[in-house]
C-alpha cells in the first residue's frame, strides 16, 4: 500500500466519527479497521459480547480476531460469533462462548491480549481471523506467519484439538467504498490473498481446520454486502459466514 501518515490518520478519524453515530453497546467494538479506532481495555472481555448459558456448558467457544470478528458495522449480536451461538442453541447445544476481539488488532494485539484468554476460558473450540490490519500497517509477510504460528501453538499448549482449531479467510474488503482509500484495490487484494494463504497452510499445519469461504466472500463483495460503515461486511453477510461454520461444526465434537 502507498497510503501517507496523513491520509492514514484522517481516515482513522472519519472511521472514529462514523463510529461514534452507532448506539453505544455496538459503539463498543465497532469502528473502521485503523490502528486508532475502537480499541477495548485490555482487562474488558464482556460476556454478553456473545450469549453464554449455565456453568454446565458444554462447549465452550473462544473468536480470536478483529473488527470482523467483533461484528463491527452490526450490532455485537450481529457478529458472525453470535450467530453461530445462535445456531447451536437452536440445535440443543449447550454453549460457553467469550469474544474477545477488538477493532483494529493485529496478529501481535492478538498474541498479547487475547491469547492469553485460552489458559483461563480454556475452550473447545476456537475460531482465528486475522491479518487485515498487519496488511493496513504493512507489517510483512513473514512476521504474519510467525505470530499466527504462536497464536496456533498457544491454543494447541492450551488444550485445545487441532480440529477444534478454525481458521478463517479475511473478507476481500479491499473492494469495499472505504477499504478502497487505503490504496490500490488490486495491490491490496493481492497481500490479502498471500495472507489468507499463509493462514490456511499454518493452520493447516497443525491439523487445523481450513474454512475456505473465498467464493462466498467474492460473491458478497460482488453484491456490495457491506455495512453502512463501507469498511465492513454487512449483518447478513457475517450471518453467512456463521452458517457456513456451523455447517461444518453443527454439534459438539464428541472427545
Amino acid at each position: 500500500m502507498d497510503l501517507s501518515r496523513r491520509s492514514f490518520l484522517a481516515l482513522a478519524a472519519i472511521l472514529a466519527a462514523r463510529c461514534r453515530t452507532q448506539t453505544p453497546e455496538a459503539a463498543d467494538s465497532s469502528g473502521g479497521a485503523s490502528e486508532d479506532a475502537g480499541r477495548r481495555d485490555d482487562a474488558e472481555v464482556r460476556r454478553d459480547d456473545v450469549a453464554s448459558s449455565d456453568a454446565g456448558s458444554v462447549e465452550r467457544y473462544l473468536s480470536l480476531g478483529d473488527s470482523f470478528t467483533a461484528g463491527t458495522g452490526s450490532l455485537p449480536s450481529e457478529s458472525f460469533a453470535s450467530r453461530l451461538v445462535a445456531r447451536w442453541r437452536d440445535a440443543g447445544v449447550r454453549v460457553d462462548a467469550r469474544n474477545p476481539a477488538v477493532n483494529g488488532y493485529t496478529t501481535a494485539d492478538v498474541l498479547e491480549r487475547e491469547v492469553p484468554l485460552l489458559a483461563v476460558f480454556l475452550p473447545t473450540f476456537v475460531t482465528l481471523a486475522i491479518g487485515a490490519n498487519n496488511i493496513v500497517r504493512r507489517g510483512t509477510a513473514e512476521t504474519y506467519r510467525a505470530d499466527v504460528r504462536r497464536i496456533l501453538r498457544a491454543a494447541r499448549d492450551a488444550g485445545v484439538a487441532a480440529a477444534d482449531i478454525m481458521a478463517l479467510p479475511q473478507p476481500e474488503w479491499p473492494r469495499s467504498p472505504t477499504g478502497r482509500e487505503f490504496g490500490d484495490s488490486a495491490q491490496l487484494l493481492d497481500r490479502v490473498r498471500e495472507f489468507n494463504t499463509i493462514l490456511r497452510d499454518e493452520t493447516r499445519a497443525i491439523g487445523g481446520q481450513w474454512l475456505d469461504l473465498t467464493a462466498l466472500m467474492t460473491a458478497q463483495a460482488d453484491a456490495g454486502s457491506w455495512a453502512s460503515d463501507g469498511l465492513h461486511p454487512s449483518a447478513l453477510a457475517y450471518d453467512q459466514w456463521a452458517e457456513a461454520i456451523f455447517r461444518a461444526r453443527p454439534t459438539v465434537r464428541a472427545s
